[in-house]
């Protein structure tokens, strides 16, 4: 299960590739900033997931998820290899090492959410991280939880519809732009190297209930 609090707090931490934040530091965005991307999330006090190397796929394991949501991880790793030939959802040199770069570092995220949280939001969502990610994991531990992903273009957009499809994901697209979506309301917003911090924090203040 998902960590339990009475309430949220405000939480800003900095991370490396080494491993967990800072867990002392204060700020209502959860930001992270390494060679995989900025993350940001609406979250509260988290329990660190991994301790040791980040290099290995096997990490995952240490969410406690069924070989089913391993399957879809790996199923989910493959299809964005795939398609990076074609398109840019992640950088060509990342490819070799998407597990730590890409899969963990979305993974990383889950234990900041509510156990509470029934609807979730990401924008620009691209190539799926962390957004196809949290819906696989969301899907074992909470699968009444739903997925919005934002992202205007169209390639992408295709791809995450595809994902969504074969993965069979409690999930929907919505192919515009940030400005042009009506307020989401939902209890979860992230975002991955979005936009500088106060238009991203106006995206999220938008469409966080």
């Amino acid at each position: 299960d998902f960590p339990r609090h009475k309430r949220p707090i405000d939480r800003t931490c900095d991370e490396t590739d080494h491993g967990p934040a800072d867990h002392n530091c204060t700020g209502r965005t959860v930001r992270r900033n390494d060679a995989g991307g900025d993350y940001s999330a609406a979250g509260t006090n988290p329990t660190p997931i991994y301790k040791g190397s980040w290099l290995m796929p096997e990490l995952i394991s240490g969410l406690d998820v069924s070989r089913e949501t391993m399957d879809a991880l790996t199923h989910y790793a493959a299809l964005l290899e795939k398609w990076t030939r074609k398109i840019n959802l992640i950088a060509p040199d990342s490819v070799a090492t998407i597990w730590q770069r890409h899969i963990v570092d979305s993974a990383q995220l889950f234990s900041y959410i509510p156990a509470a949280v029934r609807t979730y939001a990401d924008l620009g969502s691209g190539g799926g991280l962390p957004a196809v990610v949290l819906a696989i994991l969301f899907k074992e531990v909470s699968p009444l939880t739903k997925t919005t992903m934002i992202e205007s273009d169209v390639r992408k957009s295709t791809f995450l519809r595809t994902a969504i499809r074969e993965l069979d994901l409690n999930a929907e697209v919505i192919a515009k732009r940030i400005d042009d979506v009506m307020p989401r309301d939902v209890d979860l917003v992230t975002a991955r190297a979005l936009a500088p911090l106060p238009q991203l924090l106006a995206y999220v203040s938008t469409h966080l209930s």
